[in-house]
């Protein structure tokens, strides 16, 4: 995961993240939502796999598009927010981290 993006929890015990687009799309898109991120996990390992070409999830404010070459982030709704783009490795490390956390959450 990129040492631009921070996961946390805050005063509340709720999972937060900071850094840029791909943290407001876990916030906003996968939230606290731990069968969606495992999903995620599900269908990025079938394009990295090339069981599938590539895949799309549009979420409460972001599209995520999936292919062999990476994934692409974008605002729905913020057009000054530039699209963010990951490889797919960082993209696994950055949701396998974020559901992590939501684990700890639980544990919790």
């Amino acid at each position: 995961m990129g040492a631009e993006i921070e996961l946390y929890l805050d005063a509340d015990g709720l999972p937060r993240a900071r850094g840029g687009l791909a943290a407001r799309f876990l916030e906003a898109d996968l939230q606290a939502d731990r069968a969606l991120a495992a999903e995620l996990l599900r269908r990025l390992e079938a394009v990295a796999d090339g069981a599938r070409d590539s895949d799309e999830l549009i979420g409460n404010a972001h599209r995520l598009t999936l292919s062999p070459k990476g994934a692409r982030i974008e605002a729905l709704f913020d057009r000054a927010a530039g699209p963010a783009a990951l490889s797919l490795a960082e993209l696994r490390r950055l949701v396998s981290a974020w559901l992590a956390l939501l684990d700890r959450v639980a544990d919790e």
